[in-house]
């Protein structure tokens, strides 16, 4: 019962800021319509929005077990996704507020990302460690990181639609903007966060996968000895 509990309210939570990140994009087209118009956004807003349709199957698919060792991935995943999706937050609040010059950015940025690699790992480790099965600990390492970004980007759609848009007269210095070859900067801004959105999902499920079988394949060495 116990399992089963923790299960359906997992379920409910993710779900929940799954959803809410799509109705977040959902209002923020709704906000700027011109956005619809520019050759080539389409692909910008369907991406994000087929990645979090992707994102609630996954939920629903690891929730749906009641076992004990699915228990343990759900249990450890979140853990350590929560500790990652603080990891995040502060990597995007630093980005706004401490800039140290492109190459110093740069280098932290790619330090939270290793940090987050990592933990990851260390999700699958922990959990075939417990379980002796890889499988189970590769699926820890997807689990922690649907929390890690479902909170991430739900963090970072808030901050950059509401709290901290950036300024057009900076957006058309980026490197990114004059490179598009676009003219709508406010269109550009939006797309560019639907962008990294959708990076960020994809490419954490990918990496999910390499580190949870590092991971998964050291834990089942500890497994045996155990």
């Amino acid at each position: 019962m116990k399992n089963i509990t923790l299960q359906l309210k997992l379920r409910l939570i993710f779900i929940t800021l799954a959803v809410s990140n799509l109705l977040l994009v959902g209002i923020q087209l709704l906000r700027y319509p011109p956005l619809l118009k520019v050759p080539g956004s389409l692909p910008y807003i369907i991406e994000p929005i087929m990645l979090l349709i992707l994102y609630i199957g996954i939920i629903l698919w690891i929730t749906e077990k009641t076992d004990t060792p699915r228990a343990t991935v759900l249990q450890i995943g979140t853990f350590i996704g929560l500790i990652c999706s603080v990891l995040e937050l502060i990597n995007l609040i630093r980005e706004h507020f401490l800039h140290g010059g492109g190459r110093i950015d740069g280098s932290i940025t790619l330090l939270f990302m290793l940090g987050l690699f990592l933990l990851w790992g260390v999700a699958s480790f922990q959990v075939t460690r417990l379980t002796s099965s890889m499988s189970q600990g590769i699926l820890a390492s997807i689990w922690t990181v649907v929390v890690t970004f479902l909170i991430g980007i739900l963090f970072g759609f808030i901050q950059e639609f509401y709290l901290y848009v950036p300024d057009s007269a900076q957006v058309a210095t980026w490197q990114e903007f004059i490179r598009s070859g676009w003219k709508d900067i406010p269109a550009f801004t939006i797309a560019n966060t639907l962008d990294s959105a959708s990076s960020h999902l994809f490419i954490g499920l990918l990496v999910a996968l390499v580190f949870g079988a590092i991971g998964g394949g050291i834990g089942k060495l500890f497994a045996r000895r155990k």
